[in-house]
């Protein structure tokens, strides 16, 4: 897109040149002509044409980067999506893994105590609650 809008520049002014190296061309008789109305006239359009399109060109070569830029902005966007997504699923298992641990070493707890013989009442409805709560969470 550079190239293109340089290669325009170029063949603009070279048309410039030539029509004012045409306009202002030495006769033979060495009279050079004079830039007339006309000539003036012409000479603003072509310079108006030559400005006309290098803002053009510019303006692409600005909505292109612009177009590039949103497109490397989504991607960053859901990359960062992605991460914090996977941020979050990390967090709940490790939330899970704490829970379920913690519940089996509730259950083990249990079953030792039961094993052992040491269980009172008080010691089976403590248990009892304690693993009722940490079902229940």
């Amino acid at each position: 897109m550079i190239q293109t809008a340089t290669h325009h520049a170029a063949a603009a002014l070279a048309t410039a040149t030539s029509v004012f190296g045409y306009v202002l061309v030495p006769l033979p008789d060495s009279i050079l002509i004079p830039l007339t109305g006309a000539g003036v006239v012409l000479a603003g359009v072509l310079i108006a044409a030559l400005f006309a399109g290098l803002t053009v060109a510019w303006g692409s070569r600005y909505l292109a980067w612009m177009e590039e830029r949103a497109r490397r902005l989504a991607v960053e966007r859901d990359q960062q999506t992605a991460i914090a997504t996977a941020a979050e699923r990390t967090r709940i298992a490790r939330e899970l893994h704490d829970i379920v641990s913690h519940s089996l070493s509730v259950v083990i707890t249990s079953v030792l105590h039961v094993a052992t013989g040491s269980v009172t009442f008080a010691s089976v409805l403590a248990l009892a609650i304690l693993i009722r709560y940490n079902i229940s969470r």
